[in-house]
């Protein structure tokens, strides 16, 4: 905590501003990419659910930790559960 009493509480709220400005600039960027592909495509916006992210990111998000595993000392074989439909 000494750290931080020493740094002035301007730069602390200078950082965070840039930081958050930042960001607000990324999200716009991702929303004027949107819209031109809309109006590019002639297409409506279509949400893809909540669910999408976690379906495209699995492949990856499994193999890692595998990796994470077997780093560790571990023989890891994964077979896939079959889903009631």
């Amino acid at each position: 905590m000494k750290i931080a009493k020493n740094i002035p509480r301007n730069l602390l709220l200078c950082c965070g501003a840039y930081y958050f400005s930042s960001a607000i600039v990324a999200i716009g960027h991702k929303i004027l990419i949107l819209a031109h592909y809309m109006l590019q495509h002639n297409t409506p916006f279509r949400e893809l659910g909540a669910e999408y992210y976690q379906r495209l990111r699995a492949p990856s998000l499994s193999q890692s930790l595998v990796r994470r595993l077997q780093r560790l000392g571990f023989q890891v074989t994964l077979t896939p559960i079959q889903q009631v439909a």
